[in-house]
């Protein structure tokens, strides 16, 4: 389930207005700030997993649900620092991915946010226990409602078919650990919607070699696990 377009549009400039308060402005100050002292270093960002700064992020994403900006440069914040190490990696799908999934799914109509939002599901999903459990909670439908959307540039599509290809790639290690066989990744990419908007998006950008071997690849995988 997902709001309107209409109430989706109105939800996120409410947001928006939200975002020019004073608080919201400090605390997304305060974001960027962690953003800068932790990115490209491994020191600082063990510092801020180790001092609970996942369950802080957690708490923001759950304490401003209809906040753009301050979600984003959460989201921005884990995203990098669940690329350190698998730990990391599997600890922020663990605590804060449901509520990633929940924002794209509510807030898709802000550009910068749902972008910011494909960067963090792409890096949590290199491990497949994050791709069982962010499934779990709907992200493909999300991606799979929305990859195709106009307001996205080709380089954004792009970040939606690598995402959707890593889920496909983890489907049947993941099919052959759990045993499930009748709602398996690729089934759920085909059942959403996934598999028609990829090769929508095969035909309008048939140039763009990146995104058109990404797509083969994605299709293939899901093709190679049902007849």
């Amino acid at each position: 389930w997902e709001l309107p377009p209409e109430e989706a549009m109105k939800m996120i400039q409410e947001g928006v207005q939200r975002d020019t308060t004073e608080h919201h402005l400090l605390l997304i100050q305060l974001l960027c700030i962690l953003s800068k002292l932790t990115y490209g270093s491994e020191e600082n960002t063990n510092l801020a997993m180790s001092n609970r700064g996942v369950a802080y992020l957690a708490h923001v994403l759950s304490s401003f649900p209809e906040s753009p900006q301050i979600t984003e440069a959460t989201l921005n914040n884990l995203s990098n620092w669940s690329t350190v190490s698998e730990k990391y990696s599997l600890k922020i799908c663990r605590s804060t991915g449901v509520y990633a999934v929940d924002a794209a799914r509510r807030m898709y109509m802000d550009k910068h946010l749902f972008i910011q939002a494909l960067n963090y599901f792409g890096n949590l999903s290199w491990y497949n226990d994050n791709i069982v459990l962010l499934s779990g909670w709907g992200v493909i439908q999300v991606i799979a409602d929305h990859i195709d959307s106009k307001v996205f540039e080709e380089d954004v599509k792009l970040i939606a078919v690598k995402v959707l290809l890593n889920f496909s790639v983890a489907s049947e290690t993941i099919e052959a650990e759990t045993g499930e066989e009748d709602a398996t990744i690729s089934m759920s990419i085909f059942t959403s919607g996934g598999a028609h908007a990829i090769l929508s998006l095969m035909q309008q950008f048939s140039e763009n070699a990146g995104l058109v071997l990404n797509a083969v690849e994605c299709l293939n995988n899901i093709c190679l696990e049902r007849p």
